[in-house]
């Protein structure tokens, strides 16, 4: 799986972890401890590439799970999303998608986080 870190281009300095794996495209959502798929940013990623992605290694990855802050939803103010996400049947535990390496961060910097 490659994994990105997402950034809105509408929300500036919002971004979000994301595993792209055969065009489908999940995101971490610290709330709930795991990947959910995103439709949103799979087409994103497919047709409009509005958001700018930009690769990170497993162990940043790990960073930024252990931090919990990236992707966040606000209870109150994202409770449509969270409800959206929460029965999800489209889920990757953070163990599956951060077992499989990932070929293109492997030139990234592995000093960002």
């Amino acid at each position: 799986m490659d994994l990105y870190r997402a950034y809105d281009p509408y929300h500036q300095g919002y971004a979000r972890l994301a595993a792209e794996h055969r065009g489908r495209v999940y995101s971490y959502v610290p709330n709930l401890g795991r990947f959910v798929f995103n439709d949103g940013l799979s087409r994103d990623w497919i047709f409009d590439r509005d958001f700018s992605y930009h690769p990170v290694t497993a162990a940043q990855a790990r960073r930024i799970v252990a931090a919990g802050d990236l992707g966040r939803l606000h209870p109150v103010d994202d409770r449509e999303l969270l409800a959206y996400f929460t029965p999800q049947a489209r889920t990757l535990t953070v163990d599956e998608v951060l077992a499989t390496p990932s070929p293109k961060a492997a030139h990234s910097d592995e000093g960002e986080a």
